[in-house]
């Protein structure tokens, strides 16, 4: 997974603490990547507010993990129910790559006739 030098103070970031009050509040999102790296996935139809909340280990009392990471814009809700991570894909592109490659059977062999 890829964490761009400038998250700590992104605006993303600076706007999550800013609705939570709670300076810890990015690590949400680090958490929500590492969910996403381990499950091939940034996309979670079937995820409600309290699997979220568990997979970032939400306790901000004033507003829901949920509406906070998606105000913040670093999730995108899907009408009828679940969210998707907003474009982790095309951040972490190579990994998501190397994983299809791996499906299919790996990287191809470079020709032996290259001295």
């Amino acid at each position: 997974m890829i964490v761009e030098p400038d998250f700590p103070d992104h605006w993303k970031s600076r706007l999550l603490v800013n609705l939570t009050g709670q300076q810890h509040a990015p690590l949400a999102v680090i958490r929500l990547w590492a969910h996403c790296q381990q499950r091939k996935a940034s996309r979670f139809p079937s995820y409600d507010e309290q699997i979220l909340a568990a997979v970032v280990h939400w306790d901000a009392p004033n507003i829901t993990a949920m509406e906070a990471l998606s105000q913040a814009g670093w999730i995108d809700l899907i009408p009828g129910g679940g969210f998707e991570v907003h474009e982790w894909e095309q951040v972490n592109c190579k990994l998501v790559s190397n994983w299809w490659n791996g499906r299919n059977g790996g990287r191809p062999k470079k020709p032996n006739d290259n001295p």
